[in-house]
């Protein structure tokens, strides 16, 4: 099992500040996370902990690995978490609401981050979240649980276009982060041009479906002849 620990599979936690130990310095675990499982000298496992943390695009790692967990961001402490997963280039990262203690700006960072590493190192994902919104724009296949069993199984835009369970049509009813799914006509605050984009929103966001890694430019979206949010997340 030690084997497949860290290895194989990895895993990050939705609270990273409560995943790190509070009394050691990050580059102290770091370095031992990365020499066991890599089994390298000390002076290899610190170049590999500043690697790793430029990946996951920390600014000035050499400064982060002489703090303390509690003189970091949670974003910040998610990152390194991100990075300390990937020492051994696992096949399969589970991320168990990796965003739910962050705000909605970070959100948005660490969802790209986690699919460009995703495409970087190939290896799949298995993502839990009760977030609607975000599952609907990064995931290829969804699976709906319900009192400890999955009750519905599909792929992403059938399950949100056309739920079969009853427990899931009722999820999506009552979703407060999945404000809209279709198509929109973005409104480029600057030219004044328009152009239209299948896309989903959530939590203030636009998200474009054809590439989720990347938001909607400053605009303002309209949607049926309607203004519906003022769009102002940055490429």
């Amino acid at each position: 099992m030690r084997e497949l620990r860290g290895n194989e599979i990895s895993m990050i936690f939705q609270n990273p500040q409560a995943s790190l130990n509070p009394a050691r310095k990050i580059g102290d675990q770091m370095r031992t996370l990365i020499r066991h499982r890599n089994r390298c000298a000390r002076e290899e496992a610190a170049q590999q902990a500043v690697v790793l943390l430029g990946k996951v695009r920390m600014p000035d790692p050499e400064r982060v690995l002489g703090l303390y967990p509690f003189e970091c961001s949670g974003g910040m402490c998610q990152r390194i978490l991100i990075a300390m997963a990937l020492t051994g280039r696992p096949k399969l990262l589970i991320a168990d609401e990796p965003t739910t203690s962050l705000d909605v700006t970070i959100q948005a960072q660490i969802i790209r981050l986690i699919l460009d590493l995703k495409n970087e190192f190939g290896m799949s994902i298995l993502f839990v979240s009760h977030d609607l919104g975000i599952v609907s724009s990064i995931c290829d296949r969804v699976a709906v649980m319900y009192r400890g069993s999955i009750v519905e199984t599909a792929a992403a835009a059938q399950l949100f276009s056309a739920p079969a369970h009853p427990y899931t049509k009722e999820l999506l009813e009552s979703s407060l982060s999945f404000q809209w799914r279709g198509t929109a006509s973005v409104v480029q605050a600057k030219t004044g041009e328009k152009h239209k984009r299948n896309a989903s929103m959530y939590n203030g966001i636009l998200w474009d479906v054809s590439d989720p890694r990347k938001e909607a430019s400053h605009g303002t979206v309209w949607i049926k002849g309607r203004l519906a949010a003022y769009c102002s997340a940055q490429e």
